[in-house]
């Protein structure tokens, strides 16, 4: 499922303690309890992969701080 920049921000916004875990090259959207934020495509459950790219226009803006291996909303 390919997600706008703006999409995926809000998700992150959307519940307190969301964050993206950054792990060999991979960039996945996680809970506040470590499970895999998912959702509905074509019934299915799927996680939210946001692309590198996207994740380095969300620092330029100022939208997300990083901490780590992880990255969290401002």
């Amino acid at each position: 499922m390919h997600l706008t920049t703006s999409q995926i921000h809000d998700l992150l916004k959307e519940r307190d303690g969301r964050y993206l875990e950054h792990d060999m090259g991979n960039y996945r959207m996680k809970e506040a309890s470590g499970a895999d934020v998912t959702v509905k495509e074509n019934g299915k459950d799927v996680s939210i992969q946001p692309t590198a790219s996207q994740i380095d226009d969300l620092v330029d803006a100022s939208l997300l701080i990083r901490d780590g291996s992880r990255y969290r909303a401002t």
